[in-house]
């Protein structure tokens, strides 16, 4: 089960991010934060897997955007997605052994897509937290239907 969906710009600055836990009140603020400090941690594993060099010395040119599983942390899987422009997003998952990948790979595919959709907007702001109502629901629906 997915339980925050980030979208992080190319100078690590949030631009996306949403959690999806059952907590409520006071739990859910620690939770939340929890999952915020998940994301920024393994943003490091990120830059590792991108800068990896080859054994010929060369840097690792995958054309594959999906990075797959990242780290174990506590109770939960971090997974990612990085573009060719530096745009990562990065997905927290519930440590459990019915992760689907082909189907995650298809949520980070269709949010960044969506993404790439919400800055055609001449009206979106570059490189500034997304602040769409349209756009929040549109990932929920993709997030929902994953955790269904």
């Amino acid at each position: 089960m997915i339980v925050c969906i980030a979208i992080i710009g190319r100078q690590n600055e949030p631009l996306f991010l949403r959690t999806y836990t059952d907590a409520e009140g006071e739990e859910e603020e620690d939770a939340n934060l929890r999952l915020h400090n998940i994301v920024h941690s393994s943003l490091d594993v990120v830059g590792e897997r991108k800068g990896r060099k080859g054994a010929s010395g060369a840097a690792d040119v995958s054309t594959d955007m999906f990075l797959g599983h990242l780290c174990p942390i506590d109770e939960y899987r971090v997974y990612g997605y990085m573009t060719s422009t530096r745009l990562k997003l990065l997905a927290v998952l519930e440590d459990v052994n019915d992760i689907r990948e082909p189907e995650l790979k298809r949520v980070f595919s269709t949010v960044h897509n969506l993404y790439v959709n919400y800055l055609r907007n001449p009206f979106s702001p570059l490189a500034k937290p997304v602040d769409s109502a349209k756009f929040r629901l549109s990932v929920d629906r993709q997030i929902n239907d994953y955790n269904s």
